[in-house]
């Protein structure tokens, strides 16, 4: 929604297959009736919204959705608001916040082509926190989680799951431990059928098929397409077959589970959808980590996030930490979250993350600790 408010002269509204209206994106996205329609306006524009920041024309209130729109009202800004304090001091010491580990990697070093390494001399323990790694095309991201995966073997250096070097293990060998949903679902679908698609994995590591039609439909239902279950998987658009896809890998029931960019394709609905789900796994133990391009989402539903460019780690810590580390997103030509880069510009101190860590500062209850 941001770029196409920064870049659109006007936008079509649609829902239901009807018009619901076409203006500029100013107009468009100050409307009250979005969320209904299943539209999320730009972070701006809802961040102005909760602190009443607007201008007014033929006496309607009309937010801002880009930066330079929203610095434009600097003024009707409260002064003084506060976020989460980051550094050193302002975050729980390591000891407090590191769960059980995961993945122990050591000296991990890979290449496609002889004398042009991806990655070289990777160190980097991976525990139960969810975690986001994010980085440019070409930083390594998805070579890293394919080794953890098994479906790349590493040039050197050890991949311990628990106490077992994994590096030699086969991806049959670990399909009932690690799960992986491809970027492009259409690169893991083969049914014909939603349910048999989503049963496919269960039945492979060894589920009865009462057990694994049970584990279908639970995990059907976490994103949303239980009613699907009988019709054909390209008979549905593509933000739908990456919900196959998800509930495909779900329903193994797997330790781990790594997402190579689940938010392509998604609308707010979606979006929420998969968040939902990040959480609901690492509330019952489970390992989630995903590749991003998306910082708001990063920002939204991980803890933890891994700044990667060129095979190497620029940047590892808690989001609060991380996002902030303004010369490495640099480096990675990264930028912050969209609510963060706003705060910051704007003279607040302490991270902000989402537009709720704002509302939390307005009534004095953001964590200063």
């Amino acid at each position: 929604m941001e770029k196409l408010a920064s870049y659109c002269d006007k936008i079509l509204l649609l829902h239901d297959g009807k018009q619901i209206a076409y203006d500029t994106p100013e107009k468009i996205f100050s409307r009250d009736d979005l969320e209904e329609l299943g539209v999320e306006a730009p972070v701006f524009t809802r961040v102005c919204r909760k602190l009443s920041v607007c201008r007014k024309e033929e006496g309607k209130r009309l937010y801002p959705v880009t930066m330079e729109q929203t610095m434009a009202l600097r003024d009707q800004f409260p002064a003084g608001l506060s976020g989460k304090r980051v550094g050193a001091e302002g975050l729980p010491a390591a000891a407090d916040r590191m769960p059980g580990e995961i993945f122990r990697i050591r000296d991990l070093s890979f290449h496609y082509l002889e004398h042009v390494p991806v990655l070289e001399g990777l160190a980097m323990e991976l525990d139960t926190r969810p975690t986001a790694v994010i980085g440019q095309n070409g930083a390594g991201k998805t070579t890293l989680v394919k080794l953890l995966k098994g479906l790349l073997k590493p040039v050197s250096g050890s991949i311990l799951f628990g106490n077992e070097d994994i590096s030699e293990r086969t991806v049959a060998q670990l399909a009932g431990s690690v799960g992986y949903v491809f970027q492009n679902p259409d690169d893991q679908i083969f049914k014909n059928r939603v349910m048999d698609e989503v049963m496919v994995g269960p039945l492979n590591i060894g589920m009865s098929r009462e057990a694994a039609e049970k584990r279908a439909r639970e995990a059907l239902s976490m994103v949303g397409l239980l009613d699907a279950a009988e019709e054909n998987p390209y008979d549905l658009d593509l933000s739908e077959r990456k919900m196959v896809a998800i509930a495909s890998v779900v329903a193994m029931d797997t330790q781990v589970l790594i997402l190579d960019e689940p938010t392509i394709a998604q609308d707010a609905r979606g979006r929420a959808v998969i968040g939902s789900i990040v959480r609901k796994l690492s509330d019952s133990g489970k390992f989630v980590l995903a590749i991003l391009h998306d910082m708001d989402f990063v920002a939204e539903y991980f803890e933890r996030v891994i700044v990667m460019a060129h095979g190497k780690v620029l940047a590892d810590g808690p989001k609060e930490s991380v996002f902030y580390e303004i010369d490495a997103l640099a480096a990675a030509k990264l930028e912050q979250p969209h609510t963060a880069a706003l705060c910051r510009k704007l003279g607040y101190e302490g991270a902000f993350m989402t537009v709720n860590d704002i509302n939390d500062s307005k009534d004095g209850t953001a964590e200063q600790e």
